[in-house]
């Protein structure tokens, strides 16, 4: 595999969307990272080329191709979740009180409940 130390924020935003939702269609991609769907095509062939996605044919419509994370993929997806959480548990034990971390915490409830929505 190619290094991927240095990828873009725009391939780690895919990443994890692969990563949290599973396969998608680079066109669907496009749509929920609100790019445009050649920006897009050249997102995925970048990871691609890095080893961290394949296309493969989407099994309900054979014409389209179907974006996926390779094992390196979901390495470096679940190696990026891991270094985000820690450096946020790292910021709140450093900056802020007991009584402003357990607001983030309240907050943070209320806003997975309106994304589930």
């Amino acid at each position: 595999m190619n290094d991927a130390a240095d990828i873009t924020l725009s391939q780690a935003s895919v990443l994890a969307r692969l990563s949290k939702s599973g396969p998608a269609t680079a066109s669907d991609l496009a749509a929920l990272e609100g790019v445009r769907p050649q920006s897009m095509a050249t997102t995925i062939g970048s990871l691609s080329r890095l080893g961290l996605v394949e296309r493969h044919a989407d099994p309900e419509d054979g014409r389209k191709q179907r974006v996926t994370l390779t094992d390196s993929g979901r390495e470096r997806a679940e190696g990026d979740r891991e270094a985000r959480h820690a450096w946020l548990t790292r910021a709140l034990e450093e900056q802020c009180t007991e009584s402003e971390r357990q607001t983030v915490v309240q907050a943070m409830a209320v806003l997975e409940r309106l994304i589930e929505t």
